[in-house]
């Protein structure tokens, strides 16, 4: 057995373990979660924290027999994030509710992809500026909301410094689909179900925001839908009460299909019903 045998085998043996080791950081993982405790095994918490370890996109099922089941969040009583997004990551809720008994703010996406699908995010409330149910944090990507209620969330930050109770997107482009906003407060903020923009300002190109398909009720705050600069926005068969104000002169909306406001137009509805 020759020296250049023996140096060919060292080198596939490397090489496999090298791809046992790494595998698991580049293919990604699925965790269910089975129970709704705060922590250990088969939480949320857990589910997430794993996630977060990885690079790769990975996916949470809330375990379809907890459908309306509510995973209280209030870890040690912080008033900050409960859960952030640091992964590539796709959440399945499967109905569940994800309830703040304290202020705080749920979810933060810090990641360049994420989807969150049928949950209900209910009672999360903040006086804190740039906290909201869903915030999207300045990284730019591409994020998905699909199939989830927005519910008696509130913002008591000072006025024009709260952004968005439900849904702040800082960065990146957005889709909201089939969505339920009702009963959420932000009488002293902007944006009282869903703000988009901001940080163009620094240097960020223009992002993106569709909302489709979604309904809004009772939504309390100077605008419940407000764009902001840098935004191009377009909204699609809508429902219920929805007020829409394009706060920039540089944003392009459209209320689609039909009526395009162009690019340096200010729209400025303060409640229409479609």
């Amino acid at each position: 057995m020759n020296n250049q045998f023996l140096n060919t085998m060292r080198s596939l043996l490397l090489q496999v373990l090298l791809l046992v080791f790494f595998i698991p950081y580049l293919i990604g993982a699925t965790y269910t979660v089975t129970n709704t405790l705060n922590y250990g095994e088969g939480s949320f918490r857990v589910a997430l924290e794993m996630s977060n370890t990885s690079a790769a996109a990975d996916t949470i099922i809330i375990a379809p027999e907890l459908e309306g089941e509510i995973i209280y969040a209030n870890l040690n009583g912080a008033i900050n994030y409960m859960f952030t997004i640091s992964s590539p990551l796709v959440l399945y809720g499967n109905g569940i509710i994800f309830y703040s008994l304290e202020s705080g703010a749920f979810f933060q996406l810090a990641t360049s992809q994420a989807e969150i699908h049928d949950v209900t995010i209910q009672n999360v409330g903040t006086s804190l500026v740039g906290l909201a149910a869903i915030t999207i944090a300045p990284v730019g990507g591409t994020y998905l909301v699909r199939g989830c209620t927005f519910r008696d969330n509130f913002s008591f930050a000072p006025f024009n410094q709260g952004r968005g109770v439900a849904i702040w997107q800082h960065s990146g482009n957005l889709t909201i689909e089939n969505c339920h906003f009702q009963n959420n407060n932000g009488t002293l903020s902007v944006g009282a179900a869903i703000y988009a923009g901001g940080f163009v300002e620094m240097g960020q190109p223009n992002h993106q925001l569709e909302v489709s398909n979604c309904t809004f009720v009772n939504n309390r705050g100077s605008d419940p839908i407000l764009i902001g600069c840098g935004v191009d926005y377009v909204l699609r068969d809508p429902s219920g009460e929805a007020g829409l104000r394009n706060g920039c002169p540089s944003a392009s909306v459209s209320l689609a299909p039909g009526l395009v406001v162009p690019s340096g137009v200010s729209l400025s509805i303060p409640m229409i019903t479609f």
